[in-house]
């Protein structure tokens, strides 16, 4: 008979040496670490993300109060250098016909009401913060969001008003001046200048048109304190999400900056400026710094059928100056009238030949200012797209009433 044998089986704790238990411990915890870091890491992340989302939005939204109240400023400007046009012509309104043709034109486009609404704005930026709620919710500020939304009701309500109310629209219809237009057309389309002073002698006693006038000062007064209302909720804006002005100019700056930096060596050749097909540019850019820009205008005519064709060339020079492309434009423009590609009935030879002195002296009073400025030279902003093909060219113009306005180019390499 054998033995029986008592097996002694070792205790759980022999069993898990305590270098297994501390290895097993560490991986649990590693594990469980590794989970919390990446999914703690990814919210981080989408939460900076949203955050960031958030502000830029909120610089769009401020940008946008801003050039609203740049907006009602230039309105203020308008309406006093208008004033003072206005008030010139009536001093001589027993003499309209000694007063120069662009200031007639000026004085009638002052009190005649557009085929269009006359106050618009850009609403973009209102559409897209309206119909974002996700961007509520990324920039989490109430007295902001608040802000916000007050300001776009007040902005609508402003322009209603302007387009509806006496006070600031223009006593002269559209139709009137279309009708003064008609009367003084002949059966070729051409219209007498005389127009406008016989225009402005049928409407400018009239009452409504002599208090439009004279409510010039008030309604600087509103324009300016829309401009300022509108400053003022900017301003507030920033302090409340903490945009400073630096922060927001490079915003702007960033927003508008479309493209890559455009170097010389990629501007070297031709370039057509892109836009109507009845005025055609090209710029010639040398490698020496020299270029030639060529224009051919296409002048169609009531009384011909085909085209006179307007050929302009003038030399310049050109420099690349950081962002900029600066175009010099020497006093030294040739051009020349081809007749040859039309075709007209005789009786009408002695009109097209006064109708071509007109548009040469046109022509020669624009060289002339040309030759006394000493040449022209303007400076733009400069980018090019990815491909190299396509160049866009930005810079400030001031129309003779002082108002700053945008130029927009693009050039295409040939």
């Amino acid at each position: 008979m054998k033995p029986k044998i008592k097996v002694r089986l070792p205790k759980l704790q022999n069993l898990i040496g305590k270098s297994w238990a501390k290895e097993l411990t560490l991986s649990f915890v590693g594990t469980t670490l590794s989970i919390v870091l990446t999914f703690g890491t990814a919210h981080f992340v989408d939460a900076k993300q949203n955050r960031e989302a958030g502000r830029q939005v909120a610089m769009m939204v401020i940008h946008d109060m801003e050039n609203s109240a740049d907006y009602f400023s230039r309105l203020a400007r308008e309406d006093e250098a208008i004033f003072n046009l206005t008030s010139n012509v009536l001093s001589r309104q027993d003499r309209l016909d000694t007063i120069p043709h662009d200031t007639l034109f000026s004085f009638v486009n002052a009190i005649t009401s557009p085929a269009i609404s006359l106050y618009n704005y850009d609403d973009a930026s209102e559409k897209i913060f309206v119909s974002s709620p996700e961007a509520w919710e990324n920039i989490d500020n109430a007295a902001f969001i608040d802000a916000v939304q007050t300001f776009y009701k007040e902005r609508r309500d402003i322009y209603a008003m302007l387009n509806s109310d006496k006070f600031f629209v223009k006593p002269i219809t559209h139709e009137d001046y279309y009708r003064a237009v008609i009367e003084a057309s002949d059966q070729n389309g051409n219209v007498r200048y005389s127009f406008m002073a016989d225009l402005l002698r049928e409407h400018i006693a009239r009452k409504d048109v002599q208090y439009y006038i004279s409510q010039s000062t008030r309604r600087r007064a509103y324009f300016t304190y829309y401009s300022n209302q509108f400053m003022s909720t900017a301003n507030k804006c920033k302090f409340l999400m903490g945009i400073s002005d630096e922060e927001l100019a490079a915003y702007v700056a960033q927003t508008e900056r479309s493209g890559r930096k455009l170097k010389g060596r990629m501007l070297v050749g031709a370039w057509e400026v892109q836009g109507d097909p009845n005025d055609y540019h090209e710029i010639q850019f040398r490698r020496d710094h020299s270029l030639l820009w060529n224009n051919c205008q296409y002048l169609p005519h009531a009384i011909y059928t085909g085209n006179v064709e307007f050929r302009f060339t003038i030399p310049g020079t050109w420099e690349i100056e950081g962002d900029s492309l600066v175009i010099s434009l020497l006093p030294q423009p040739e051009y020349s009238l081809d007749t040859t590609h039309i075709r007209y009935q005789p009786d009408k030879k002695e009109y097209l030949d006064r109708q071509i002195a007109a548009w040469q002296r046109a022509y020669d009073d624009e060289i002339d200012e040309l030759k006394r400025k000493g040449g022209q030279r303007d400076a733009y902003f400069s980018a090019i797209d990815a491909a190299g093909n396509k160049i866009e060219l930005k810079r400030k113009k001031t129309d003779k009433s002082g108002n700053e306005q945008e130029e927009i180019l693009y050039l295409v390499k040939k």
